[in-house]
């Protein structure tokens, strides 16, 4: 605290002062999106595997409307890739999403397509190239792995039934492409499609599922599930899409949910979550993603903002908590979004299927993402009001309060009258730079 005499006049005058603090800084580290497109105005679903094996990773987008297919591109290993070999979907419903996995065993990649009229198979052929979809037997799917134990990939779909009642349960795979219905895991409550990713949430080495809106089905190792934690924590209602890592490094799978904000559920180990960690950023989001974009070896996130075309990146701290670091443009309405490093430089890039916009966006990181520096000190000055006569002088004190230590070299402070009628020479002066040490003295 200190003080400073103004000479008077006629006037009433409040001073406040009014300053910003600046960071050096450098965060965005994608290089503009590479665009390919579809050739449709609808591509919902995009994933990435190595397709003929050739140890670069290709793109495979699902495409909707007038011609449902799935389109795939051969990657060249530098970023970027070839023409589209499309696929024709025989169904009459729009595709919804993909999944990559090896669905027949025989160690070839295989394409999943899901949609409103059930699941189709696009059996690879080990060279980029697939066979004929045929039907698999399931309804819309939401989420793959081996549920019952074995080695062969099994589905967990979602349907609704003739009274509209929802059904959540498993469809155990034959590992030959097809698959069986196992037990129904319905509690008749309907918590959306979609959102789901399938991982053992309790260390019990069986595979459970969690969805977007923080709800857990733990598995049993014979196809069935059961719904486990309703209300703990109260759900996400807007919970939208979801992926699974370990945000806080305490060794527990946590899940990241995207929709109306970012929210991260630390898990507890034993299947219920901590209180959700909330970050709002850019919107709502449909898709999310994990990685470790800027190589510090805590998990971050990138979600698709579905409202602003562009795609948002949150660097994990290690502890669940997330701090953006820039948005990305890509096409209209991004609807998924898959992680891989296509250009073989050990950095995560990310590709991103945009729903209206007929196109995907590759994005790919450069790598020099830089080491976020530590907040600096905040300060805040308190408003001064003095009433103002004909002759002499008054004392006007200001509190100055400032968090942290010190910066070398103190800190500069900018202050003005709030209406700058003020005179310089004959009142406060309009406007001053002063420096703040650890007691601040303002001087004339």
């Amino acid at each position: 605290m200190s003080r400073s005499r103004f000479q008077r006049s006629r006037a009433r005058h409040i001073n406040r002062t009014c300053f910003e603090t600046l960071e050096n800084r450098r965060l965005m580290s994608f290089g503009p999106a590479v665009n390919y497109a579809s050739g449709n105005a609808y591509a919902p679903g995009i994933a990435t595997a190595d397709f003929n094996r050739d140890g670069k990773l290709d793109l495979a987008t699902a495409v909707g409307y007038s011609s449902p297919r799935v389109s795939v591109r051969l990657g060249n290993g530098a970023g970027g890739f070839g023409p589209a070999q499309d696929y024709a979907i025989p169904t009459g419903y729009d595709p919804a999403s993909i999944f990559v996995a090896d669905f027949n065993n025989d160690t070839k990649p295989d394409i999943l397509e899901s949609d409103g009229g059930g699941s189709y198979l696009l059996a690879g052929n080990g060279d980029g190239t697939f066979q004929p979809a045929t039907y698999t037997g399931s309804p819309s799917v939401a989420a793959v792995g081996s549920f019952n134990g074995n080695s062969n990939i099994d589905v967990m779909v979602t349907w609704l039934d003739d009274d509209w009642n929802p059904h959540v349960q498993v469809y155990s795979g034959n590992g030959q492409g097809g698959f069986a219905a196992a037990p129904d895991a319905s509690d008749g409550y309907y918590w959306g499609w979609g959102g789901m990713s399938a991982v053992d949430l309790n260390n019990d080495g069986l595979i459970d599922v969690a969805t977007g809106e923080g709800m857990v089905l733990l598995g049993y190792g014979n196809g069935a599930l059961q719904w486990f934690n309703w209300e703990q924590p109260a759900p996400l209602n807007s919970g939208r899409s979801c992926a699974v890592g370990d945000f806080n490094g305490d060794g527990k799978a946590d899940v990241i949910s995207g929709g109306g904000d970012v929210a991260v559920l630390r898990g507890r180990g034993d299947g219920t979550w901590d209180t959700p960690i909330h970050h709002s950023v850019n919107g709502s989001h449909s898709a999310v993603a994990a990685g470790d974009f800027n190589a510090d070896g805590k998990l971050d996130a990138i979600v698709t903002d579905s409202d602003r075309a562009t795609v948002s990146v949150m660097l994990g701290n290690g502890d669940g908590t997330l701090r953006f670091a820039g948005a990305f443009a890509v096409g209209t309405s991004p609807s998924a979004i898959t992680v891989g490093d296509f250009n073989r430089d050990g950095q995560p890039d990310v590709a991103v299927a945009n729903r209206d916009s007929g196109n995907f966006s590759v994005l790919l990181n450069d790598g020099n993402w830089a080491v976020v520096p530590p907040p600096p000190p905040t300060i805040s000055i308190s408003d001064t009001t003095v009433t103002e006569g004909d002759a002499g002088t008054a004392n006007m004190i200001f509190v100055v309060t400032l968090t942290g230590s010190v910066p070398v070299g103190g800190v500069n402070v900018d202050y003005s009258t709030i209406d700058g009628t003020a005179t310089s020479g004959l009142a406060a002066p309009a406007a001053s730079r002063t420096t703040c040490s650890r007691v601040a003295r303002y001087s004339r």
